[in-house]
């Protein structure tokens, strides 16, 4: 019998434990609700707002709250975003 893999309500996010990366959401290994990226829409969504940033000659400062992620905080900085709008 596999031994599931039980995420302690005290951690918050993946990296608790040396195998996070075994964790399957569709087992529930992982405490819903989940966040989900596709590495390629992302990469597409950055460079989409770079180009349209580059186009239209303008600043963009995408909303943190959305996601509450400084990787991808810094992402968006490195494609173009100037900053950050944050609310309670």
């Amino acid at each position: 019998m596999q031994s599931k893999s039980i995420v302690s309500t005290y951690h918050k996010g993946l990296g608790v434990g040396d195998n996070y990366r075994q964790w399957n959401l569709l087992r529930e290994d992982i405490s819903l609700p989940a966040a989900v990226l596709s590495s390629d829409n992302l990469e597409f969504n950055l460079q989409w707002m770079q180009k349209f940033i580059e186009k239209y000659n303008v600043k963009l400062a995408p909303h943190g709250k959305t996601t509450m992620s400084p990787q991808l905080f810094h992402k968006q900085l490195e494609h173009g975003a100037w900053g950050w709008t944050l609310a309670t």
